[in-house]
């Protein structure tokens, strides 16, 4: 345990490196919200969906796909255990604070976070399965998430975000085993290869916008961070010990997803639906930071497990 804890320490040290250079630059005023924007973008339409599909460029075998099917069906069951939870939370808040509350609850940053680290700790191959949680992420964020910030759930969105489409296109290619050219699959793989130091730096830069004083001086932010950082995850890694039985790597992986901070799309669909996006963002940012403490813990400890 303790071996493990200090090799996934130092993966997420580099990430947190990683993560002060983009802090740097938007101190500096290098990273200003608009270039985070354009940034963030091209990480969601371009850089995301590439991993997903490069991820699932690996030989088809039932086991697979029978793994990703049993991922996909217990993380249904994890996001109703989150939602049942966060209703149980922040019940005499402000309509407008305890909506953001809850939805920093439900939704990890497993990709922007948790794909970097899958990578680091599990290799490549670990990242084939990270599949299940961002179809089911996605799933869940385009209907109750949207339902929770007071906004339209749109089935369009649902099937035609990025996420969704990659996927898509990636388990076509899976099934039917259909060979990419090989410049095609290089470039899938060069542009994938930017996520880690892509995805670090918005985070960093995100983080640099808000307002660190206020973000400390915040007791619910940490009630908050504790439920996403330790409670859930917690939670989570008893609901996903069956999943030992199927596939080892699989319950590694959504478990140590299951333990990044708060998604950074909180404060994206917070200030798209007419949220409190200042409040979002700095829940957002204090999670993170913890995260560095406790992400460590469980990533070690689900390896330990298997």
């Amino acid at each position: 345990m303790v071996e493990n804890l200090l090799v996934v320490a130092k993966q997420v040290g580099v990430l947190f490196l990683l993560i002060s250079v983009g802090f740097g630059m938007g101190r500096m005023g290098k990273l200003d919200r608009h270039t985070l924007d354009r940034l963030s973008t091209l990480l969601l339409f371009v850089v995301n969906p590439c991993i997903v599909i490069n991820a699932l460029q690996v030989p088809f075998t039932r086991q697979l796909l029978f793994s990703l099917g049993w991922g996909c069906l217990f993380l249904v069951f994890q996001f109703l255990l989150c939602i049942g939870v966060s209703m149980l939370t922040f019940r005499k808040a402000a309509p407008e604070v305890r909506c953001i509350y809850r939805y920093a609850q439900i939704y990890c940053n497993s990709a922007y976070m948790g794909i970097p680290l899958i990578a680091a700790v599990m290799g490549g191959d670990g990242l084939f399965y990270t599949v299940p949680t961002m179809i089911v992420f996605s799933a869940f964020q385009w209907t109750y998430g949207v339902a929770l910030l007071g906004g339209k759930v749109s089935v369009k969105k649902v099937l035609l975000n990025p996420g969704i489409m990659g996927i898509g296109i990636g388990l076509f290619l899976f099934v039917t085993q259909l060979p990419l050219p090989g410049v095609v699959d290089t470039t899938l793989e060069t542009l994938g290869s930017m996520n880690t130091p892509l995805a670090m730096l918005i985070i960093g830069g995100q983080m640099a916008q808000a307002d660190l004083k206020s973000v400390v001086r915040k007791p619910p932010l940490y009630a908050v961070s504790a439920l996403r950082l330790v409670v859930l995850p917690a939670l989570t890694l008893v609901i996903m010990l069956p999943l030992r039985r199927v596939d080892t790597s699989l319950f590694c992986a959504l478990t140590i997803l299951a333990a990044t901070p708060t998604a950074t799309a909180t404060s994206i669909m917070s200030q798209q639906y007419g949220g409190d996006s200042v409040t979002a963002a700095q829940v957002v940012t204090l999670s993170t930071l913890l995260s560095m403490v406790t992400l460590p813990f469980f990533a070690a400890l689900a390896q330990s497990l298997v």
